[in-house]
């Protein structure tokens, strides 16, 4: 499996109520010596009355 690259989209299953959905990398790949956590935004068209 690819690496993925901060930048790229990929399609996240995001669980059974999120579905599949476009999400946009904010973070690198970590390092060896770092926490491999990896930070996502999901890609939403619903409305849901926010400012």
């Amino acid at each position: 499996m690819p690496r993925p690259s901060r930048g790229e989209v990929w399609m996240v299953d995001l669980g059974l109520a999120a579905k599949v959905r476009p999400c946009l990398l904010l973070t690198d790949w970590p390092a060896d010596n770092e926490l491999a956590l990896i930070t996502v935004l999901a890609h939403t068209t619903t409305l849901r009355g926010s400012s």
